[in-house]
């Protein structure tokens, strides 16, 4: 099962992971900026850092412009009372997490489960919002989940399941394109990893060449995801998304036998 967090110290080991997570993400910024260019390729209407683009809902007349700037205000409001605070702790795990969503993004597109997955960021919107980081689609059934990032597992994590995904600028999978729209009742997933193996895991993907231990990992993922449909399904907000959860594990379940 998840495991409930333990108490964040600030000290001098903690200072040093924050800077070096400054500077992968730094150094994966065209890595990103890459993957974005490809996504956009399958019709994600993504910024350069592989987020969701807002203001692409506007322009496509799905949403009304008025609600997006509003939206986009609060948005900066939230970030403008974060840096004004400026605590060393939270500059450290923003920093960490930041680093999680970029590189895990392009693992899940570029290097694991066989190309299976394509994964895209939450718009800041969704990510503050609703606490998703990730949407992601399966290349199976081409069907949604969401995904939260996490370094230690929150004590809300049970609400945001048993809740279902919600993600207001969303996207649908149709045909050879994506369309935008909101989405709700998705599946949730939680991908827990520790700060260390997350730096480890950003060198990797900046040499271009994963370790074993980081093959390893991908397989106890994977595995990890699987239980959570078979426990989420459980407390599923309803059949539907109780079914998803099934049609999810089917999914993992094949891509490990690749493995």
């Amino acid at each position: 099962m998840l495991k409930e967090p333990e108490s964040f110290k600030f000290n001098f080991e903690t200072r040093d992971m924050h800077e070096t997570a400054r500077q992968r993400l730094e150094q994966l910024k065209p890595q990103l900026k890459a993957e974005s260019e490809r996504l956009r390729k399958f019709g994600a209407p993504v910024e350069d850092d592989a987020r969701i683009d807002m203001k692409a809902f506007s322009q496509i007349g799905r949403y009304d412009p008025k609600m997006i700037a509003a939206d986009l205000d609060e948005i900066a409001q939230k970030e403008k009372l974060f840096q004004s605070q400026n605590q060393p702790e939270e500059l450290a795990a923003k920093n960490i997490g930041e680093l999680l969503e970029v590189t895990k993004t392009i693992l899940f597109n570029r290097y694991w489960f066989k190309k299976n997955f394509i994964a895209l960021r939450t718009s800041k919107f969704d990510d503050y919002k609703s606490g998703v980081d990730e949407l992601v689609f399966d290349t199976y059934t081409r069907k949604p989940f969401a995904v939260i990032d996490m370094t230690t597992i929150s004590k809300d994590i049970g609400v945001k399941v048993r809740r279902g995904g919600q993600i207001k600028y969303g996207l649908k999978w149709e045909k050879k394109n994506f369309e935008p729209r909101s989405l709700e009742n998705l599946p949730v997933f939680v991908v827990q990893i520790k700060n260390e193996q997350v730096l480890g895991l950003a060198r990797e993907v900046l040499a271009g060449e994963l370790s074993p231990e980081s093959q390893s990992m991908e397989k106890s993922i994977l595995v990890e995801l699987k239980r959570q449909c078979e426990d989420f399904s459980a407390t599923a907000p309803n059949k539907l998304s109780a079914d998803a959860y099934k049609e999810a594990a089917d999914v993992f379940e094949t891509i490990l036998k690749n493995l």
